[in-house]
């Protein structure tokens, strides 16, 4: 029994349906994702911003025991005082007044600079903390 091996027409042609359905599944695919990437979304984004303002100067002033005043390390006469707290609050920025009280200096005195310097228009007085 010899069987002859025949080619029939059919399989000698490439079975081209099953690339032809891939095909149009990928077209379907990207007619659908293509309009969201086409609308564009304006993010307004955060600009450079300008670098902080530099922090105010600090001005101690001492307050001795015996009543003596200094700013920032100079002797300052009472009288000179309210005039000194006039020209400090009329800068742009105000200065920080720190004040450094002696541990025996009498009450009535410091409140009398804090009552200077509230009258010449200081919105920043305050106290050290001894070391």
């Amino acid at each position: 029994m010899a069987y002859a091996l025949r080619e029939s027409p059919a399989i000698r042609d490439l079975n081209v349906t099953p690339l032809i359905d891939v095909l149009l599944v990928l077209l379907v695919v990207f007619l659908l994702a293509t309009p969201p990437l086409l609308n564009r979304v304006d993010v307004a984004l955060p600009q450079d911003t300008p670098p902080p303002p530099e922090p105010p100067e600090r001005i101690v002033l001492t307050v001795a025991a015996d009543g003596r005043l200094l700013w920032n390390g100079v002797a300052l006469p009472a009288a000179a005082l309210a005039p000194q707290f006039a020209f400090e609050a009329r800068r742009t920025p105000q200065p920080i007044v720190a004040l450094d009280v002696a541990a025996n200096a009498r009450f009535e005195e410091v409140t009398g600079v804090l009552a200077i310097a509230q009258g010449a228009g200081m919105r920043s007085v305050g106290f050290l903390d001894a070391p």
